[in-house]
């Protein structure tokens, strides 16, 4: 095993300069900032990283318009630019463009080894996401066999029946740059298709990547015959020409509603972004017996029909096929390997997204939302779920063996010493700890404290369409297969920088540091808010506009409106504003404006007084009602009567002398 040296405290005071930028400029090569991985590495640079000397469309463009800037970036992460080859170059709504790399050492690939630089609209690199670790000083030779290899590979696997030949190449096998040297061989079996990696100096398995990623990971077991290609398949139906089997339809609706979600969305063309066929299998059975699984197989869904105990037909529930299909986008694109922390943020995006597609179908956001495979899991319990989003926890009367979904980083489940990711522990517990990920997702959505009160934040939500775009962005742009629970962190803040520039960043670093990644950003300044209309003390009609300055150094999230004591409405833009009901009883009232950013909140109030002109219809025959107050009072005092107020003051002197002037004539 090889462990990279540090870097960062080098690459802190790099400077150089870039090459030539269009127009003859030159641009200095500075880092902001530099998030280092375990070994010291840093796993994403924010900065003046330099500038593509011509605009990139396509690969082709890839290397006149980097070729300058890449020494600098690969002297700043401690990997030489030559063992840098760009694979997919994208093009994103704000006008960015992300290079994808992969590396490749000594002619070999090195596996997880992406690099993704990020070049704004003008042109100028502005960070990079690294997953690349230097293999210079890697063996090349191999010390074990290849069929050795096959064999490892083979008797670390279940059931194996069948392995590709051995290929050799170096693989990262963790956030933290774990390199090797290795044999990578394909092995499969029933409901197998794993990507084993075999030391090729010590001869351990010291990788595995799944390629089928189940929804409905569960110990149990009907039967085998998922793997039998003699089983054969019927065409029911295609694009256009639905299948007239109802199970069938519900897979053929589903994926069209999962398409249309992406499409519509993140404007995203299937899951490869090229406009792939969308292939489903369904009534998939093992060994003749139902099977209780739902996955995605590398290329096409499998669904099976359910034992109708455990789950009932698998394609009737809509976030299970967005599920399923979210594993194929992010196969496509950050490919996070199906192990350990990069295992639950992928379980994670499928379940994020999932729920995204749920609520893009319903047009809004209900409790279902966050419940996932509500529809067919254990169909004779009703109001259940698979999982829970909003309290992962609450899952924990599926398990007999007293475990359950986790939802706050430090407690997470770990492999344990001497063991390596593999079936018999999901692959390191990738869907329990799913939960870290998504209570976060749902924090960043709708707000709240963590549901067991592991700590003390209460996060301000954005809503889900918001925290979706920075949930796919992040994955699309910014993830890397190694990818750890810190690192996602570090995308989303990102991601969430460059789509809604203010306090939304502080909103996803609440989210994570509520369920224990990372601390809560500081801000020591609360905002501050001022109702500048009606004034205090003043008198107003029902219906009413409340209006209030709000400023924070980190951007207002928005501004409450409360009449005594009731939260009434809401502002999240200025000017802020509120008009209050028609129906507001006379008498007097106490207004409060509340802004928050993400972290702290102030507060401001204005005592007014309603006016009515009828006092609620309550003055006695005796009575007046006075329309500035909107309190009934005693004829003969001083009472508008509902004139103005000049003559309604000498009406009232002038009674009261008339009144004294009789009283002492009685007295003569």
């Amino acid at each position: 095993m090889h462990r990279a040296p540090a870097y960062l405290m080098a690459i802190l005071g790099l400077t150089a300069c870039a090459s030539d930028v269009p127009g003859g400029a030159s641009a200095p090569f500075h880092i902001d900032r530099s998030y280092p991985a375990g070994d010291g590495v840093p796993y994403v640079v924010n900065g003046s990283l330099g500038v593509a000397a011509t605009p990139i469309r396509d690969l082709r463009d890839v290397d006149l318009a980097l070729a300058a800037a890449l020494p600098d970036i690969g002297r700043a992460i401690g990997v030489p630019a030559d063992q840098l080859i760009a694979k997919r170059v994208e093009q994103d709504e704000l006008g960015m463009t992300h290079v994808r790399f992969a590396q490749r050492a000594h002619e070999l690939p090195v596996v997880g080894g992406d690099l993704i630089v990020h070049v704004a609209a003008n042109g100028t690199i502005t960070s990079v996401s690294n997953g690349a670790r230097d293999a210079s000083g890697m063996p090349t030779v191999p010390q074990i066999s290849p069929s050795f290899a096959a064999d490892r590979a083979r008797s670390a696997t279940s059931e194996a029946t069948v392995t590709t030949s051995p290929e050799l190449v170096y693989v990262i096998t963790s956030g933290d740059g774990d390199l090797h040297l290795a044999w990578r061989t394909d092995v499969t079996g029933p409901m197998v298709h794993d990507t084993v990696f075999v030391d090729a100096i010590a001869g351990d398995v010291v990788a595995r990547h799944p390629h089928i990623q189940p929804e409905m990971w569960r110990v149990i077991y009907a039967g085998g015959d998922v793997a039998d290609s003699t089983v054969p398949s019927n065409l029911v139906g295609e694009e256009g020409y639905a299948p007239s089997d109802p199970v069938a339809r519900l897979a053929y609706d589903n994926t069209g509603t999962t398409y249309g979600c992406y499409q519509q969305m993140f404007q995203r063309d299937s899951y490869d972004n090229a406009g792939a066929d969308l292939v489903s299998y369904v009534h998939v059975t093992k060994q003749g017996a139902r099977l209780n699984n739902a996955f995605w197989d590398g290329q096409q869904m499998v669904y099976g029909d359910g034992d109708g105990v455990v789950f009932s037909a698998l394609p009737r529930a809509l976030d299970v096929t967005a599920h399923e299909l979210t594993h194929a986008v992010t196969q496509s694109t950050a490919n996070l390997a199906y192990v350990t922390e990069s295992g639950a943020l992928n379980e994670a995006s499928s379940d994020i997204l999932g729920a995204t597609c749920e609520a893009y179908k319903a047009g809004m956001v209900s409790a279902k939302t966050w419940m996932l495979g509500e529809e067919i899991f254990t169909p004779n319990t009703p109001g259940d779920a698979l999982r829970y989003m909003n309290n992962p926890t609450l899952d924990a009367p599926q398990y007999s063996n007293g475990m359950m979904s986790t939802d706050y980083y430090p407690e997470r489940l770990k492999v344990p010493s001497g063991q390596q990711p593999s079936d018999s522990n999901d692959h390191g517990y990738v869907h329990y700890n799913s939960g870290i990920a998504n209570l976060a997702f749902y924090l960043m959505s709708e707000g709240g404290p963590h549901p067991r009160g592991k700590t003390a934040y209460t996060v301000v939500g954005i809503g889900i369409d918001k925290a979706s775009h920075i949930w796919y962005r992040a994955l699309t742009h910014y993830f890397t297969p190694n990818e750890t629970f810190a690192q996602a962190r570090t995308a989303t803040e990102m991601a969430a920088a460059e789509l809604y520039p203010g306090p939304t960043k502080t909103t996803v670093s609440m989210a994570w540091a509520t369920v224990g990644v990372g601390s809560a950003p500081v801000d020591m300044s609360p905002p501050t808010v001022k109702i500048t209309s009606p004034t205090s003390g003043s008198t107003v009609n029902a219906g009413f506009t409340v209006t209030a300055d709000a400023n924070d150094d980190q951007g207002v999230l928005r501004v409450d409106f409360s009449i005594d004591g009731m939260v009434v409405g809401s502002a999240a833009a200025a000017p802020y504003t509120f008009t209050s009901a028609t129906s507001l009883p006379a008498g007097a009232h106490m207004l409060v404006a509340t802004a928050y950013d993400t972290i702290n909140h102030a507060s401001d109030s204005a005592s007014v007084t309603v006016a009515s002109s009828t006092c609620g219809n309550a003055c006695s025959a005796d009575q007046t009602c006075n329309t500035m107050t909107g309190m009934c009072e005693t004829n003969g005092g001083c009472s508008t009567g509902g004139g103005n107020v000049g003559s309604s003051l000498l009406l009232c002197v002038g009674t009261l002398v008339v009144l004294r002037r009789r009283r002492s004539e009685h007295r003569r």
